[in-house]
């Protein structure tokens, strides 16, 4: 019995000796780390053969540009808006001098003026317009610690409600 079990540690350690005889790449220890390397290289090189990253690099782009496009367009939209608004207000002020004028002149012959119906009308319209501003102002405010983006669409929001008021007007 004693001689069978040397006879199986010899055995043992011939394949070790003959495990330690072979190259290190052959081991499978070595083959085991160094095969999932070769293919995480190997699919790398793939990627970067197949333009998969330059498709994605462009798509982004392509997404940047289109989004810096949208907000000029905003940008624009609002500053058109805003154009129109400065000239309703110019036009505002213009018919209130009119209406100060008209009322100066009623105080002055307050027995021999009567105001026409189209003077009334001009006198609604104003204080009409008057409200239009101050409930804009009410349902968009503007908040001065947003950032640039959020004032220009509290801004438009403001503009699209006293456009829309006033065109409902017309």
């Amino acid at each position: 019995m004693s001689g069978n079990k040397e006879d199986l540690e010899l055995k043992k350690l011939e394949l070790e000796i003959k495990e330690l005889a072979r190259p290190i790449w052959l081991r499978p220890a070595f083959l085991g780390a160094f095969v999932p390397i070769v293919l995480a290289i190997l699919a790398l090189a793939s990627t970067m053969l197949t333009g998969l990253f330059d498709k994605r690099m462009a798509e982004l782009r392509d997404q940047r540009e289109k989004l810096e496009e949208e907000v000029a367009g905003m940008i624009a939209g609002i500053q058109e808006k805003e154009a129109r608004i400065e000239d309703l207000i110019y036009e505002i002020e213009d018919k209130e001098d009119e209406l100060r004028s008209i009322e100066d002149e009623r105080m002055d012959d307050y027995d021999q003026v009567k105001i026409s119906a189209e003077e009334r009308e001009i006198g609604r319209l104003l204080f009409e317009i008057q409200d239009f501003y101050e409930e804009c102002g009410r349902l968009h405010p503007l908040d001065l610690e947003s950032s640039a983006i959020e004032k220009l669409k509290q801004r438009r929001d403001f503009y699209n409600c006293l456009i829309a008021k006033l065109e409902a007007q017309e």
